[in-house]
């Protein structure tokens, strides 16, 4: 993510922090030091109900070192059996001398699922909710003459406060632990408010929106929240700074003054000439810089990354400063296999980077609030969101509950509002029927927390939102009339095609169509079962072209796992450990050639969707966004072909094309893209011989691997015949072996699937190198060597 936790700063930070220790490691943009290193984690099976001031918790708990992000058990690659119940975290800190006098604060991003603290033996809050952040004051509880302790205990088994439904009849795994980052936040008596912790309705923090936006100006509006607990009145200067690319283009300055433990809100315009904005196509960034001067002292700083841009609905249809613009996008589940939500910050990036390099420009987060890095990636790269709460089949006249999720919908807000990639606040229990009283309380929030025309609320009921959210894969038949408002396919190409009536009871149907007819395929599933999913998804992405939507969302990106099923929920585009199917360059081929794109502009491609070997169904189907594809076998030309203009085609930007009664043939196929009569792009394949090597593949997707940070990535190894091309139909388990300064998580001796076998790699705490080695009997193999940061 563009935060690097690093101990470089702006002004402030190295005087407030003095030099970084090994685990004082400062985020860029806040000015927080992340407090991530040296926990202790324990699995409570015996009800531990506090710890006393500076004592351990019962000695019947067994410790473990740990750091985070921290899944409670390294799961199976299939869970059918996740863990459930307590479980405690302890941390032991000291406070620097120079720290003295100031306010000091801990920020949990997301603890599974209630959460309480202590902190020297003083029970400090309990939390309800695992996915948005909290966070507590110990300003009062902490000595600087001696060391200090904070637990948390968390408990994560099925609550009916938070809901959804119990797991047992879960479509996701909500997982445990601390999963997501800490941070320490040493400020000054005077300081910019943490927008969680300040409680203010549209405020707190920094929040900015955009009064004017256009091609030849924009109107930057900035809201700071600032407080003094110091013990005196205080004149500050607030400084607002703009940067695009590390260049200063406006900058303005207001004087204010705080009384004593009082707060005060400054708002402030900034005018930006010819702005560059942000879209999906070239996704501009600017970093905001927001400075709390007096007499020349820096009393606090923070970092805020914007995105210029109006997103406005006419007639019903979506334009984007001010050009339509039809959104292709995919659903998200952001779990990986063994480590469940635990993942790093750079891996959500990886996750995102391959969502936008598929053709997409929108993700759909399903179904609750996704990783902060994640929102970040999705700026960085041009990837519109609809953010949602928590949601799923599961509603209660309770009023614990709905207090809880209406005080969801603020957390959501107040977290993601400075973001430019969301487009639409999913304040709606999805697929959970809620009464419109209740639907009002939730928009009416919306409406509260982020003001003016630009704030659009998306739900799966008609009633209220402004955006109606219908899954395809939820009905047999368009509706018969449309409602008058924006519409979202939100779900589509799984379900209509697995239920024989495409009903909404996941958890319980039993009229199911046969296996080659699912969408629901692993990459190992053979050539002809992928061939069958990417028709079911090219014809619903087709249908949905008959309705009057403004942007689809496939289900969904990735494999994942259930709590419900003892199998994996198989209709990713690509599988759990990231590789891709057919499927996944159908999509690639439906963005327009010469498109920029983050990194680049995207490219004419052409893929040709076949193992091409003994097993290989008849007829050949090549994916492309160009006009014309010819397809050669052995050099000889077998034709060329405009794309196919049928009923699961006819609505497509670029249909696929058909080379009918091709019969396998050893050799060689070549599929030549033409645009304007000019070859554009090239896809070879050729038949395999024997397995003979091994080649190991790490899947850094465009962040290396650092160290220090539990971060992550997947290592393929690629069976091949001795000219490495990839064996398709092996399936044998492949052992692997690694040394030096990472490990390997979970499987070790994982099957190869379609000719690939996969493992997951923690980077270790000191940067070095990794070694990978891959051994299959009678294969050959090169150790992979990995360098980390």
């Amino acid at each position: 993510m563009w935060m690097q936790k690093s101990c470089f700063f702006y002004l402030i930070f190295p005087l407030l922090l003095g030099s970084c220790a090994s685990e004082d490691v400062v985020d860029q943009a806040t000015g927080n030091i992340l407090f991530n290193h040296q926990w202790e984690f324990a699995i409570d099976t015996t009800g531990n109900e506090a710890p006393g001031p500076w004592m351990d918790l019962s000695s019947n708990l067994t410790w473990t070192a740990v750091s985070l992000p921290h899944t409670p058990r390294v799961e199976p690659l299939v869970v059918n059996d996740q863990w459930q119940g307590t479980c405690w975290y302890r941390k032991q800190f000291s406070m620097k001398n120079h720290w003295s006098g100031k306010k000091v604060y801990v920020r949990f991003e997301g603890a599974m699922n209630v959460a309480e603290v202590w902190v020297n033996g003083t029970r400090k809050t309990t939390h309800y909710g695992g996915y948005l952040p909290f966070v507590v004051d110990i300003t009062d509880d902490i000595l600087y003459d001696r060391e200090n302790f904070i637990h948390v205990r968390l408990n994560n088994e099925d609550n009916a406060v938070t809901g959804p439904k119990p797991l047992e009849r879960l479509d996701f795994n909500m997982y445990g632990g601390l999963y997501r980052d800490v941070f320490l936040l040493v400020k000054n008596p005077v300081h910019i408010t943490d927008e969680q912790f300040a409680g203010r309705v549209a405020g707190g923090g920094i929040f900015v929106t955009f009064p004017e936006v256009s091609p030849g100006h924009a109107t930057v509006e900035v809201k700071t929240h600032l407080i003094n607990r110091g013990g005196s009145e205080l004149p500050v200067k607030v400084i607002q700074i703009l940067h695009q690319e590390g260049i200063p283009v406006a900058e303005v300055s207001g004087k204010i003054s705080l009384g004593m433990d009082a707060d005060r809100e400054i708002t402030m315009e900034i005018g930006v000439k010819d702005p560059l904005l942000w879209s999906p196509e070239t996704p501009h960034l600017y970093t905001l810089v927001t400075r709390i001067m007096h007499r020349g002292e820096v009393l606090d700083e923070r970092v805020t990354r914007i995105g210029i841009r109006k997103f406005e609905f006419r007639e019903n249809r979506l334009f984007i400063n001010g050009r339509e613009t039809f959104l292709k996008g995919v659903n998200r589940h952001q779990d990986y296999p063994y480590i469940g939500y635990a993942l790093s910050d750079n891996a959500q990036y990886r996750d995102a980077l391959k969502i936008k390099e598929a053709g997409f420009d929108y993700v759909r987060l399903s179904h609750y609030p996704h990783s902060p890095a994640f929102m970040d990636a999705c700026d960085e790269l041009g990837i519109v969101t609809v953010d949602a709460i928590l949601g799923w089949q599961y509603y209660m006249e309770d009023d614990g509950f709905k207090q809880q999720v209406l005080q969801t919908c603020r957390e959501l807000i107040r977290r993601d509002r400075n973001h430019p990639s969301v487009l639409a606040w999913e304040v709606s229990l999805n697929e959970s029927w809620m009464p419109e009283p209740f639907i009002d309380s939730m928009i009416a929030i919306a409406r509260q927390e982020y003001p003016g025309d630009d704030c659009f609320t998306a739900g799966w009921q008609q009633y209220g939102y402004d955006i109606y959210l219908q899954a395809r894969q939820h009905r047999l038949g368009h509706p018969a009339e449309y409602p008058d408002k924006p519409y979202i396919v939100s779900e589509y190409g799984d379900w209509e095609y697995y239920a024989m009536n495409a009903g909404l009871s996941q958890d319980d149907w039993g009229d199911l169509l046969e296996n080659e007819r699912s969408s629901r395929q692993l990459p190992g599933s053979g050539e002809k079962n992928l061939l069958q999913q990417a028709m079911n998804i090219q014809e619903a992405h087709n249908d949905n072209f008959n309705t009057p939507a403004v942007a689809d969302g496939y289900w969904v990106m990735y494999d994942y796992n259930r709590g419900y099923a003892d199998d994996l929920e198989a209709s990713g585009i690509m599988g759990i450990f990231r590789n891709p199917k057919f499927s996944y360059y159908f999509f690639q081929s439906q963005r327009d050639p010469g498109i920029p794109s983050m990194g680049g502009t995207s490219k004419p491609m052409v893929r040709i969707a076949s193992y091409w070997n003994g097993k290989s169904p008849a007829g050949i189907r090549v994916y492309s966004n160009c006009e014309e594809v010819e397809l050669l076998l052995n050099g000889k030309s077998l034709g060329v072909r405009k794309p196919d203009m049928n009923r699961i085609s006819s609505n497509l930007d670029h249909p696929p094309f058909t080379f009918e009664n091709v019969a396998y043939t050893p050799g060689k196929l070549t599929a030549i893209a033409f645009i304007e009569g000019r070859e554009v792009a090239r896809h070879e394949l050729s038949s395999a011989g024997d397995p003979a090597m091994i080649i190991l593949e790490a899947d850094l997707s465009g962040r290396p691997l650092e160290s220090g940070l539990k971060d992550v990535i997947f290592v393929h190894a690629v069976v091949t015949d001795s000219l490495k091309r990839v064996i398709h139909d092996f399936s044998r388990p492949v052992q692997f072996l690694v040394s030096g300064q990472g490990a390997l998580i979970g499987e070790s001796e994982p099957m190869a699937e379609a000719g690939i076998a996969t493992i997951l790699l923690m980077a270790g705490d000191e940067p070095g190198e990794i070694t990978v080695e891959a051994l299959v009997p009678g294969l050959g193999s090169d150790p992979l060597k990995i360098f980390t940061k």
